[in-house]
């Protein structure tokens, strides 16, 4: 697909919704999800984002109760939610864009 189906600022605004999701805030990201794309791309979008959202952080539990996060794009270990939301949101907001953008691409061209 030579052009792009989403714009660059339609992306940043969905990866900054699920770095705050994958960060424990407590939001709504369906409603956000769909209140930003377009209505014929919300429900591929939502699947979209419910596999990065799947695939982005490992939380791990340790014997000593502690739980440390994971990012899964650098393999980085934080022992807060905090930590972990100031790194995905500083080091790679604009690779979770680009992978947003693109999962949807391949989804939309897989589906049509």
């Amino acid at each position: 697909m030579s052009s792009r189906i989403l714009s660059s600022e339609i992306g940043d605004r969905v990866a900054y919704i699920l770095i705050r999701y994958l960060s424990g805030f407590k939001i709504n990201y369906r409603e956000e999800v769909m209140k930003i794309l377009p209505p014929s791309l919300s429900d591929l979008g939502l699947i979209v984002f419910e596999d990065l959202a799947s695939t982005l952080v490992e939380i791990r539990r340790e014997d000593t109760g502690s739980i440390e996060y994971i990012c899964r794009l650098c393999r980085r270990n934080f022992s807060t939610r905090k930590g972990l939301y100031l790194h995905l949101k500083r080091i790679h907001s604009s690779e979770i864009t680009d992978l947003f953008i693109r999962e949807l691409e391949r989804l939309i061209e897989y589906n049509y």
